[in-house]
């Protein structure tokens, strides 16, 4: 069943798993890597039927200072939808979305009132771009990404160190 705080909803009412049920598990790495804390928490029910029956705030509401545009909690709250028909179907196209934020922060990086906040979008868009990467089986790629994160911010310096780790075992 795996790790109960990254439970995909189907998984915990007993389903069979697939690509998007990873997904939801690397939505809530990026929920995580936004707020610093987990969507759901509490004792082992509490977390499962927050994964089945709750929709989580959105991370801006829980990192106030952050600057987490309204696109990137659209895109981290898709990736934790209850049906998997509505999140992201492929790796890809998670990517795809997060590069368009940090694209779009990049862009708008002069009229940004706090450094650290594109700091922190970035570190947590490249943090995904490595899970996504490794979920498309590209570990190259993923460490690629995992070691632009940790450079951008060192919050992702646990993720570089994770891929490295998994890498070593493939």
């Amino acid at each position: 069943m795996g790790t109960l705080l990254y439970t995909a909803p189907e998984v915990a009412l007993g389903e069979e798993a697939d690509e998007r049920s990873d997904l939801y598990s690397a939505g809530v790495a990026l929920y995580e890597l936004l707020t610093r804390r987990p969507p759901f928490r509490g004792s082992a029910y509490e977390v499962m039927v927050g994964h089945v029956e709750r929709s989580p705030a959105p991370p801006s509401e829980l990192a106030t200072t952050a600057g987490i545009p309204a696109r990137l909690d659209a895109i981290t709250l898709q990736a934790l939808a209850k049906r998997r028909e509505d999140r992201f179907s492929l790796a890809s196209e998670f990517d795809a979305a997060l590069a368009q934020v940090l694209e779009a922060h990049d862009a708008e990086g002069a009229e940004r009132d706090d450094a650290g906040s594109g700091q922190l979008i970035a570190g947590a868009a490249e943090a995904l771009a490595a899970l996504a990467a490794w979920t498309d089986f590209n570990p190259d790629q993923a460490e690629d990404a995992a070691g632009k994160a940790a450079r951008l911010d060192r919050a992702w310096s646990p993720l570089c160190l994770l891929l490295q780790l998994l890498r070593e075992q493939a």
